[in-house]
């Protein structure tokens, strides 16, 4: 294997890891001031959320990202696709938890968890379909 792609993918698994574990810590925190308002949250409960889903989102960060990026992203700029992607998560993750109580199956799997699993995809799918429209729409033999 090419020592190049080695190091990239490294760097990817560490970037992917960074933005899933804030990702996570911040969807945390919504999902908390979501079930107990603002003002029923203090500080260690803020640790105590942040320590155990920085390391969950960390972990889908570290294998997500890597492969949403060599597969789908290539041509999308590295720190676009970061930024876009783990904010996308946290949005996710919001609606999957505001909407946990609708689901049939909400005694499973998290909201929060499918939630921000579903914004990740969403978002890797949507910069996949525009870079391709962007390369497709600015080839010269296009014309």
């Amino acid at each position: 294997m090419n020592r190049r792609v080695v190091v990239i993918t490294i760097g990817l698994v560490g970037a992917g890891a960074i933005a899933g574990g804030t990702a996570a810590v911040f969807a945390g925190w919504l999902a908390m001031m979501y079930e107990a308002g603002p003002s029923g949250i203090g500080l260690h409960d803020l640790w105590e959320v942040g320590s155990f889903t920085f390391p969950l989102g960390a972990i889908f960060g570290s294998v997500m990202f890597p492969v949403a990026a060599w597969a789908l992203l290539r041509r999308v700029p590295i720190g676009r696709a970061l930024v876009t992607t783990a904010l996308t998560t946290v949005v996710g993750a919001a609606i999957g938890e505001a909407l946990a109580p609708f689901n049939p199956y909400h005694e499973g799997t998290p909201g929060i968890i499918w939630g921000g699993v579903v914004g990740f995809l969403a978002e890797t799918l949507g910069l996949w379909l525009t870079s391709r429209s962007r390369r497709s729409s600015s080839s010269p033999i296009s014309g």
